[in-house]
């Protein structure tokens, strides 16, 4: 949906990442600079850039609390109360809704919890200042486990009135054999092994597909490609397993600058 929006300038895509153990680029604060193009920009900039919006909308509480948003560590975090970011971001979200209208995205929103607050904060200020925004959340079940915090503050956003909440599980055991088969025209005993092994994630089934086509371990048969004998053909344990065994076999091919050069490139984001 945001994705999609964003691609047809139907709205203004703002997608915020978020993990337990965040990297630079998580969090509603890198959103915001990569939305505004401010990424990598120096403090100064990123608030000239910032007061040009809307024709100086921002006000002189609002702009500062972004501004350490976007370059973190200009103000000690303690010394700016969470409201305070929350009014700030609300207030960049009404310049940006007068084009067109903005799509928040949160993903994996509940390994933070000012992310949890912000659309709390979002959807209890349309009463009275409505804005024409929606707040996207996308949570992962796993996630949620032993956080008892995160999931009492995810159970009061379902608990709104304007709030819908989607579960997606996993696909129907016929859905995800269609899905396997119109992948790649495999082998009935080929394409069982990907449908036993992904267990009705598409992601995880296009992945371990992907990782045989690649490794070469495929072969044309008579009714599809099947797995040559003789190759181990284990699939990974999880989609994260099967991209890293990928990116392995990329590197086993390059020089050792090759290795670094991506290690940068990922804890940079």
């Amino acid at each position: 949906l945001a994705e999609r929006a964003g691609e047809l300038g139907a709205a203004t895509t703002v997608r915020a990442t978020h993990a337990l153990a965040p990297a630079p680029d998580d969090g509603v604060g890198a959103a915001i600079g990569r939305a505004l193009h401010l990424a990598g920009l120096p403090l100064a900039r990123v608030v000239t850039r910032l007061a040009e919006l809307g024709d100086g909308a921002l006000g002189p509480r609002e702009l500062p609390v972004l501004a350490d948003l976007v370059c973190p560590g200009g103000t000690p975090r303690g010394q700016v109360e969470p409201g305070q970011r929350y009014e700030a971001v609300r207030s960049l979200l009404a310049i940006l809704s007068r084009e067109r209208p903005v799509i928040l995205w949160l993903d994996d929103a509940v390994c933070d919890l000012e992310a949890l607050g912000l659309a709390q904060h979002v959807l209890t200020s349309q009463a009275d200042d409505p804005l024409s925004v929606l707040v996207v959340l996308t949570v992962q079940d796993e996630l949620l486990e032993g956080r008892t915090d995160a999931r009492a503050a995810l159970d009061r956003l379902a608990g709104r009135a304007e709030v819908e909440t989607i579960a997606l599980s996993a696909l129907a055991p016929e859905e995800h054999s269609l899905l396997v088969r119109r992948l790649l025209p495999l082998t009935p005993a080929a394409s069982s092994q990907v449908e036993i092994r992904t267990a009705g994630s598409p992601s995880f089934a296009i992945a371990v597909i992907g990782d045989w086509v690649e490794s070469g371990v495929l072969e044309h048969g008579a009714t599809g490609f099947r797995l040559r004998e003789g190759v181990g053909t284990s699939a990974p344990p999880s989609v994260a397993d099967a991209w890293s065994e990928r990116v392995e076999r990329l590197l086993a091919r390059e020089p050792e600058p090759a290795r670094v050069a991506i290690e940068l490139a990922a804890a940079c984001g």
